[in-house]
């Protein structure tokens, strides 16, 4: 039996993911760092999201948050940049290349800072 795999859908789905993972990122830090939108109508659906929001934004200042919001970020990128490799989209290629790089630097120096925390604490 032999598995047949399309590395042409493979790509593409990597794409995809890309995507979400960047936007995932950008919606949790947005949605973080927002005020409050209060609102007198009341319903269940808005009331869990609005339950989401506040806990997103309890997060918020949490570096363990900010580094997998940045994660997210990185890894999308990656995919992306495989993605566009394939399709040969060089300027995207770039772009996210570039986009790795920040989300990278982010993750290390939130790290760094935990670490030092950490160090004058003890």
């Amino acid at each position: 039996m032999h598995i047949f795999l399309d590395l042409g859908l493979i790509y593409d789905v990597m794409g995809w993911l890309g995507g979400f993972f960047v936007l995932l990122a950008y919606f949790l830090i947005a949605v973080s760092t927002t005020k409050d939108r209060g609102s007198n109508r009341r319903s269940g659906l808005r009331e869990g999201v609005n339950a989401l929001f506040s806990a997103l934004k309890a997060k918020a200042g949490k570096p363990s948050f900010m580094i997998i919001c940045h994660v997210f970020n990185g890894l999308g990128a990656l995919f992306l940049i495989i993605n566009a490799f394939v399709h040969k989209s060089y300027p995207f290629f770039i772009l996210n290349v570039i986009w790795l790089g920040i989300a990278l630097k982010t993750v290390l120096s939130i790290g760094k800072e935990m670490r030092e925390k950490k160090k004058i604490i003890k």
